[in-house]
């Protein structure tokens, strides 16, 4: 009971910080302008693509390994932030020579030497900050990662608000500057938790070598699921004007809000599976997260749409957005059968067989590639939000084959919600919030 009056809590508390970070962002697309948001979600997406690539799966290994509770805490510490130190430096290396070669030209075209430099310290800054979150995530520590997470979804809009209007917006460099203060800011706040830990000053070579060995049965899906949600923005960015996916940008960011739930839960519900040795009950408490998840997703997305539309892209992001009513509608469909893949992968990557989500992932994102490389081209903004949606559903489907293959799973158990699980999940928010 205390377990998951702690989840609960979690999820709560993740959910609240969600809210605010939405609210207090949303008005940045409007603020910004397209073309100067188009390029702050280049800026942002590149990056976050970068840190996983170079990875090779090390932070899901980590919170594998911690989670399972195959190492403590005090045994990994300084090896991961010797590895996220390496691979940050490594970053940096790698946005010099695709500064050098002005490859993609949307980013690095006149980039002065002082603006890649800042560049390389926001790069390196969001690595180590990246294996933090890992840590915390595979640790159980939800207390911190959310208030690291709050704090961070305030420092970028503010930083953005800060810089705007101090230097002005004629031009773009303002952006670079914010990001500059947003990644030190969270790279301090991770090392304000960090500095209070405890912990043996040596290498372990067994932790990193099986992290390397579980990370890489996941890195390939993990860039695959990267890929099919973030490189229809690559793509768009580098084909078409910048303003058009500071549009399509925009459209992404109301859609995925609908994940906000599912991923409150995500971390929650992996650490409960790889720490729970009975397969029934497993599947237990899957399917009834599952069918809670997806039912009030699926009804809080449809009233979400009609604010949406009606309401947030007519009057607060302005007519200038008003393009991006579609491809938000489009995205809606894949984006909320996506919420069952998120869900049921936690199932594969705790139980130790994170290659079928590896699998899956890369099934959905050959899909979704292919579809950006005919549809971006031909209908801009519209096809990357209809290749995107239709690769959500084909993942999916690869997902559900293999549970129905390796867990004898009936799909029409984990959608139809029982009043059993409505009165548990009322038994959870009443021990979160304390109640008798």
């Amino acid at each position: 009971m205390t377990h998951f009056r702690h989840a609960a809590r979690n999820v709560l508390t993740k959910l609240t910080v969600a809210i605010i970070a939405f609210g207090v962002s949303i008005f940045i697309p409007r603020l910004l302008g397209a073309g100067h948001y188009g390029y702050y979600a280049f800026l942002t997406v590149s990056i976050g693509f970068l840190i996983p690539l170079t990875s090779m799966g090390l932070g899901a290994g980590f919170i594998y390994l911690l989670a399972s509770r195959r190492y403590k805490m005090e045994q990994a510490v300084q090896s991961q932030i010797l590895l996220a130190s390496a691979i940050g430096a490594a970053n940096a290396i790698f946005l010099l020579v695709a500064w050098l070669f002005e490859f993609p030209k949307a980013l690095f075209l006149q980039m002065t030497v002082s603006e890649w430099i800042v560049l390389a310290i926001c790069s390196f800054s969001q690595t180590i900050s990246y294996f933090a979150g890992r840590m915390w995530t595979g640790l159980s520590e939800f207390r911190k990662l959310n208030a690291i997470d709050l704090f961070g979804s305030l420092s970028a809009p503010i930083s953005l608000f800060i810089c705007y209007y101090l230097t002005g917006s004629e031009e773009r460099n303002y952006i670079l500057y914010a990001l500059l203060i947003h990644s030190i800011a969270m790279l301090a706040a991770n090392a304000w938790f960090v500095k209070g830990m405890q912990w043996m000053p040596t290498w372990n070579a067994g932790f990193v070598r099986e992290a390397f060995q579980y990370g890489a049965k996941s890195w390939f899906g993990d860039m695959a699921l990267r890929a099919n949600l973030r490189l229809d923005q690559l793509i768009l960015g580098s084909v078409s004007p910048i303003s058009s996916l500071g549009v399509y940008s925009a459209a992404v960011k109301l859609s995925e809000l609908i994940w906000y739930i599912p991923d409150a839960v995500g971390p929650v519900l992996y650490n409960k599976i790889a720490s729970t040795p009975s397969g029934g009950q497993q599947l237990q408490l899957l399917g009834r997260v599952h069918r809670l998840l997806f039912s009030g997703c699926t009804v809080v997305s449809i009233l979400w749409a009609a604010a949406v539309v009606w309401v947030l892209i007519p009057f607060v992001l302005g007519p200038e957005f008003q393009p991006a009513v579609w491809p938000f509608l489009w995205l809606m469909p894949g984006t909320v059968l996506l919420i069952s893949t998120k869900v049921l992968t936690k199932l594969y990557s705790a139980g130790g067989n994170v290659q079928w989500t590896s699998q899956i992932t890369i099934a959905g994102s050959m899909m979704s590639a292919l579809l950006y490389l005919i549809l971006i081209p031909w209908k801009g903004i519209m096809g990357a939000a209809i290749a995107s949606s239709v690769g959500y559903f084909a993942m999916g489907m690869v997902c559900w084959l293999y549970a129905m293959k390796h867990y004898h799973l009936n799909p029409v158990q984990y959608f139809v919600l029982r009043w059993s699980d409505i009165r548990w999940l009322g038994d959870q928010i009443k021990n979160a919030l304390c109640i008798a």
